[in-house]
């Protein structure tokens, strides 16, 4: 790997609710004994990318007062490793979901990760494909829990960013899954790996007799109180949208207060680990995962990538390139 340079160019936010992000020259961040130093190839846009810069993050107060690098999903190469480090050596193609924590950062053509929390890249993964997996294959992974098989999982949202790998996920741990999205993304749906799809455009998920074990809501435009009337007895309705009921119970899960625990509404509040994303890895490896990229930018348009998360009509995940051997891209 070549060594890394003074500085960089980066996407900055300086605080949040700005409105825009700034292209500016920093500082090439320098890795801890327990990190890793990543040359990034390709870094996803996740929709909380846009809520940081129009200040509707719900957790805003978690985020930095200060300029920094958005992004949380990074693939790329080990540049350099902490002394601490065991498992990974530069050259090593590997991606992760970095925290708020640990300062995101993968708008950037260099980004410190702590080494726990990343996997290798499958050898039949481009860095592109590879970079939408992390939060969104996490989120979904965690979401839909243990002990899937013979149940029946309905998925809000099955051909976006978290919906369309819990498709997949639920299916390859033997779920039967029923998809819900538009008219558009029916085959899309169905190609995924669901049984059955409710085109929300010409039917509701709740008008039929069919019930389920889980819910999952990865839009958050349904109440609670309308998923709950399609759950079979000791069914549980997760979302990744946090509307009250869903914190309260999340206050549960973080042991921030008392709720009666057998609320079968449940908040996900994702979770970085590199072991959990190295079970991801291992499904994509089979090709039992595929990550669907509906469009990638270079990191100098990194406004338009946001403007498209933000009009809720993607499907599968979009992808910023950071090809560090072609101007363009700055």
């Amino acid at each position: 790997m070549p060594h890394p340079p003074p500085v960089m160019t980066a996407v900055v936010l300086e605080h949040p609710g700005a409105g825009a992000v700034l292209l500016r020259e920093m500082a090439v961040p320098s890795p801890g004994p327990r990190d890793l130093l990543i040359r990034v190839r390709a870094a996803a846009v996740n929709p909380r990318d846009w809520m940081m810069v129009a200040g509707r993050y719900p957790f805003s107060r978690t985020l930095p007062r200060r300029p920094f690098v958005p992004g949380a999903d990074v693939a790329g190469e080990v540049a350099v490793a902490g002394r601490r480090v065991s498992g990974f050596r530069p050259g090593d193609r590997v991606f992760a979901m970095q925290t708020l924590a640990g300062g995101l950062g993968a708008f950037a053509p260099w980004c410190v990760v702590r080494a726990g929390v990343c996997a290798r890249i499958p050898e039949n993964l481009c860095f592109e494909t590879a970079a939408g997996i992390p939060l969104a294959g996490l989120t979904a992974l965690q979401g839909l829990g243990r002990r899937l098989a013979g149940r029946r999982v309905l998925v809000i949202g099955a051909s976006g960013g978290v919906g369309h790998l819990a498709v997949q996920i639920a299916r390859a741990a033997g779920a039967e899954v029923t998809g819900v999205c538009s008219g558009r993304n029916v085959a899309f749906a169905r190609d995924l790996g669901c049984r059955h799809v409710i085109n929300y455009e010409m039917a509701e998920f709740d008008a039929g007799s069919r019930r389920y074990d889980r819910v999952f809501d990865t839009i958050g435009r349904e109440s609670p109180a309308r998923c709950r009337q399609v759950l079979m007895p000791g069914g549980v309705h997760v979302t990744t949208v946090p509307r009250r009921v869903a914190l309260r119970r999340a206050a549960v899960d973080l042991g921030l207060g008392w709720v009666p625990r057998r609320r079968p509404t449940r908040l996900v509040l994702v979770r970085s680990s590199g072991p959990r994303l190295a079970e991801l890895a291992a499904l994509a490896d089979e090709g039992r995962l595929k990550c669907h990229v509906d469009r990638t930018w270079p990191l100098s348009q990194v406004d338009d990538a946001l403007s498209a998360s933000r009009s809720g009509r993607t499907r599968g995940k979009l992808v910023l390139r950071i090809d560090q051997d072609r101007g363009e891209d700055y």
